[in-house]
């Protein structure tokens, strides 16, 4: 598991997943990589956690996080 810090975007990968779907860009981008994170009601973990909460805790892949960092870049 990298450091957010070692990642491109990771002060946003490190913001809560609520938050960040509220921004259309960012929520495009988090679809394109984690469709059924979008899709759901987020009640399987708490509120705050970020994306790379969810990494940690092996809910998304790092492959995937880290594809969706890179992602970031452009937005």
């Amino acid at each position: 598991m990298p450091a957010p810090e070692e990642l491109p975007h990771g002060g946003l990968l490190t913001r809560p997943v609520l938050e960040l779907l509220q921004d259309p860009a960012v929520r495009t981008a988090v679809e394109e990589h984690l469709p059924g994170l979008t899709h759901t009601e987020l009640i399987a973990f708490p509120s705050q956690s970020s994306l790379v909460d969810l990494a940690r805790w092996a809910v998304i892949p790092t492959s995937t996080l880290r594809s969706l960092a890179d992602c970031l870049q452009d937005v």
